[in-house]
């Protein structure tokens, strides 16, 4: 997925980091587990495994996210975050 956008931005004062990346069709996965209830293994498995693959890509580029979790994966419709 594509970084559209990124820079520092602030009001009174106090600046913040933003990313701007295309839009994603989907659910978060904290909104997924309040849907299912109990999430398949194998979906599990995907989702951990690909979240995982980011996560090393970006800590390769020096990138930290500092704020992962369920409510900040997005989900898409096939299942792939």
């Amino acid at each position: 997925m594509p970084t559209l956008d990124f820079g520092i931005a602030g009001e009174r004062g106090v600046a913040e980091s933003f990313l701007v990346m295309e839009y994603v069709e989907g659910q978060t996965l904290r909104s997924l587990i309040e849907d299912l209830g109990r999430i398949p293994e194998d979906l599990v498995r995907h989702i951990g495994r690909a979240v995982t693959s980011a996560l090393t890509a970006i800590h390769a580029e020096g990138i930290i996210h500092r704020d992962l979790k369920p409510s900040n994966i997005l989900v898409d419709s096939r299942g792939n975050p």
